[in-house]
């Protein structure tokens, strides 16, 4: 039996092929610096969906607003990806702030098996 943090595991490294292949961290770099986040960046994903943010230095309303970009594999797995723009001074907590703390966390967890 497989237990969660390993199908997250895998999951991970789809996303991350997914990533490689749409080379959509590259491309936002010419608007901001791009953040991997949620799930994908806490090493607990365990849906088929990616977030990013980027946090832009001269925020234009042009590059307000969040996308969203579907990718299947060949399986026929739908994947999500859920990107979205910010000042690169935003104030609140930036889901990027919560990345090391989800992280240690996570690894604080024991192994855990899915429902059967």
């Amino acid at each position: 039996m497989i237990d969660v943090f390993q199908q997250a595991s895998k999951k991970k490294r789809q996303a991350e092929s997914i990533l490689a292949d749409l080379d959509l961290v590259r491309k936002w770099e010419r608007f901001g610096r791009p953040a991997l986040v949620g799930a994908f960046a806490y090493d607990i994903l365990v849906t088929p969906d990616i977030d990013m943010e980027i946090y832009c230095p001269d925020l234009r309303i042009e590059h307000v607003g969040g996308w969203t970009v579907g990718s299947r594999l060949r399986d026929g797995t739908e994947w999500k990806i859920d990107m979205g723009s910010a000042p690169k001074d935003y104030h609140p907590t930036r889901a990027e702030d919560l990345v090391e703390p989800m992280r240690t966390v996570r690894r604080r967890l024991p192994t855990v098996q899915p429902p059967t």
